[in-house]
């Protein structure tokens, strides 16, 4: 039993928080206001405790102990005019959908995902909770996935995702073709 509890302590701790950066890629950053307003919108997320920017990849730092929410910092950064293009993750998200109201909503949201062609989403491990109002989602073994992306999706499908938590902060930005992971 004290296992038990120590094992789902760790868990807890690790889903709920990290300090791991969110790297964002964004369409354009060509001078200091630029900068200094894509700043701005990314620390609009309660979350965020510092903004780094580097050519068009802004690196965010959550706060500590603060759960890493993605639908505040890409709705910041969309009002400030620097929409998110990507934001890649290798670990599972949850997303709480707005009017998930029954098993028919929660059926209809997963068999159009279940169809989507986001790379590196695991169609086969779509979970839905009618209860939370939200969907689970995880990339395949090995790969990343853009969670840009997967909301759209979400919203094609005729939902409107209200949050998106990583469960594990351990986010990615494509360089070169090809991902690479991201350091403190």
């Amino acid at each position: 039993m004290y296992r038990l509890a120590i094992a789902v302590g760790f868990v807890l701790a690790t889903c709920l928080a990290s300090a791991d950066p969110i790297l964002v890629k964004v369409g354009h950053i060509c001078c200091g206001k630029c900068e200094a307003a894509a700043s701005a919108g990314a620390k609009s997320a309660s979350w965020v405790d510092n903004v780094s920017i580097q050519g068009t990849t802004v690196t965010v730092s959550p706060k500590a102990g603060e759960n890493v929410e993605l639908v505040s910092l890409i709705q910041g950064m969309r009002k400030a005019g620097f929409p998110p293009s990507e934001i890649m993750v290798s670990s599972p998200i949850t997303v709480v959908v707005g009017h998930m109201c029954c098993g028919g909503c929660a059926a209809d949201l997963k068999g159009k995902l279940s169809q989507s062609k986001v790379p590196g989403l695991d169609t086969g491990a779509i979970a839905t909770d009618v209860s939370a109002r939200s969907i689970s989602l995880k990339p395949l073994a090995g790969r990343t996935l853009n969670v840009v992306a997967v909301l759209r999706d979400i919203e094609a499908a005729g939902f409107g995702p209200q949050t998106c938590v990583i469960t594990s902060a351990s986010a990615q930005l494509p360089s070169s073709g090809k991902h690479r992971t991201a350091r403190k």
